[in-house]
């Protein structure tokens, strides 16, 4: 469990796009029913893991979770590459995982942690697509933050990419949202 979130942070640090899927262009059909059905599953994880935590470290682990997903989403940019057309950087937050789970942290914090930051990894690689589809090096088509600094890309990719921010952030009520939020992404890519 600590092994995997502390090398996804590290990956993160040294190359940005690492612990994700890369982008084939925009998500089919068939990308977001099989993405839908690992989120599924993935909440199911969710829930099982704080189950097997007690209260206060369920509740601890939400709270590092909760910051370190907005200043992710925050402090994210996009920045072009040759081997790709928009490739995802962040400069805030990224260690502040890593440095919190230095710390000491009980199994259940852990377990939960873990679970987060799985699903995470699959909402931000659909996320991804979305964004290359919407072109975010272009000023004109920025996807919104969250923060209201985005610069308004097509409204349903910027919507939908809100709805997976929601669900990243807050991945322990996302099982009672999956359905809504896919929706809405379906709706953004016109599937």
């Amino acid at each position: 469990m600590i092994v995997r979130i502390r090398s996804t942070t590290l990956e993160l640090q040294h190359d940005p796009a690492a612990p994700f899927d890369r982008p084939r262009g925009t998500p089919g059909r068939l990308d977001l029913v099989s993405g839908r059905a690992r989120a599924e599953e993935l909440t199911r994880a969710i829930f099982f893991a704080e189950r097997a935590a007690t209260p206060p470290m369920t509740a601890r682990a939400r709270i590092i979770w909760r910051d370190w997903a907005s200043r992710f989403a925050n402090g994210l940019i996009w920045q072009s590459r040759d081997d790709a057309d928009a490739v995802p950087q962040t400069h805030e937050g990224l260690s502040e995982l890593g440095i919190l789970l230095s710390g000491p942290a009980t199994r259940g914090e852990l377990w939960a942690l873990d679970a987060y930051e799985a699903l995470f990894v699959q909402l931000f690689s659909i996320g991804w697509s979305l964004a290359t589809s919407a072109n975010p090096l272009a000023t004109t088509t920025r996807l919104d933050d969250g923060t209201g600094r985005g610069h308004g890309g097509p409204e349903s990719l910027a919507m939908a990419w809100s709805a997976l921010r929601g669900l990243w952030e807050e991945p322990w009520s996302a099982r009672r949202r999956l359905d809504e939020a896919f929706a809405t992404v379906a709706r953004g890519i016109g599937r």
